[in-house]
């Protein structure tokens, strides 16, 4: 097929923007119901819908005051192409994207293009003259700051294991040695996928919505500001970087395990629907999870040491299999 034609396929079919919105809709309802059923709210709105997609494409934009349209659009733009250029250059089943031949997909940059969203809502929060999408994105600071060194580690992990950059280098076996040597690779692959595993729902964190007499409003965060087709392209970049995170992460730590064929596509979407139910089932759990004293720790302190632990382990584990290819050249 003709490169410029199986480019332009790649972006605006499969895996671009017309796959983009649908799986990121059916993920979005996945998630919404999860998280319905684990909070116990039978009325919770659906992550994504394609009634809001319908009221937000008849509803106009309006200018906040205090803030440029043109930047505003700009910013919006730049947050739902960073995930869809993400899902692009990722090697979903059957894709046939000119990175295998011409642009090799750099984990890196695709690393890279998962924080374009989340830095894109943050930026938002800031220029909307308001205390609450202002507070909303020092929350959104302070959360992503405390996540982006065991997600940079996670990555990290799994390019030194394989030992490529490219995406494509993943599906190759990683160099065996003795059975000690492989245990350790595993224990740390393991430790590197949990961490990635905790920093979904940081980064694919949704804006907070409420539905009102059938209307889904948004509650609270950065864009409650945003209006008509600014919001709604928001609302999408969302939807599309949880497709594209959960995505990269089946990428790099569970699609190597299995060979290429069928065996791989189907586990590939199975596992990504797996990790929607499991994310919204957290969303809706976790806030039940309330200390009953003011002096013991929150929930939160908890986390953040169970993130340190396991990178704790995982960088142990690095030197141990060091020690081992240095002392007894295994």
């Amino acid at each position: 097929m003709n490169p410029i034609i199986s480019a332009l396929i790649t972006i605006c079919i499969y895996p671009g923007a017309l796959f983009a919105i649908v799986a990121a809709v059916l993920l979005g309802w996945v998630r919404g119901y999860a998280r319905a059923a684990a909070s116990g709210n039978a009325n919770a709105a659906p992550v994504f819908s394609l009634r809001e997609i319908t009221r937000r494409t008849r509803q106009q934009s309006v200018e906040t005051e205090g803030t440029n349209f043109a930047v505003t659009q700009i910013i919006t733009i730049a947050a739902i192409t960073a995930p869809l250029l993400a899902l692009v250059f990722m090697p979903f089943p059957g894709n046939s994207n000119p990175s295998i031949s011409l642009f090799p997909t750099n984990a890196i940059a695709e690393a890279a293009l998962l924080l374009g969203m989340p830095l894109s809502k943050i930026l938002l929060g800031w220029l909307t003259p308001s205390p609450y999408t202002r507070l909303a994105a020092i929350r959104s600071v302070r959360a992503l700051l405390g996540y982006v060194v065991p997600f940079v580690y996670a990555v990290t992990v799994a390019m030194a294991l394989h030992g490529s950059l490219t995406l494509e280098g993943f599906f190759t076996p990683i160099p065996s040695g003795t059975a000690i040597h492989n245990y350790f690779i595993e224990v740390i692959l393991l430790i590197a996928g949990l961490l990635y595993l905790i920093c979904i729902p940081v980064f694919t964190r949704l804006t907070p919505l409420r539905a009102d007499f059938g209307a889904i409003e948004l509650a609270s965060g950065e864009l409650t500001e945003l209006s008509g087709g600014q919001l709604l392209v928001m609302r999408a970049a969302e939807a599309i970087q949880t497709l594209a995170f959960i995505g990269f992460g089946v990428s790099i730590f569970v699609a190597p395990l299995f060979s290429a064929g069928a065996i791989r596509s189907v586990s590939f979407i199975a596992i990504l629907f797996i990790v929607a139910i499991l994310l919204g089932v957290w969303e809706g759990f976790a806030p039940r999870i309330r200390t009953s004293e003011d002096y013991m720790q929150p929930i939160t302190a908890w986390n953040n040491m169970g993130l340190l632990i396991l990178e704790a382990a995982g960088i142990l584990g690095f030197l141990v299999i060091h020690l081992i290819n240095i002392y007894f050249h295994w």
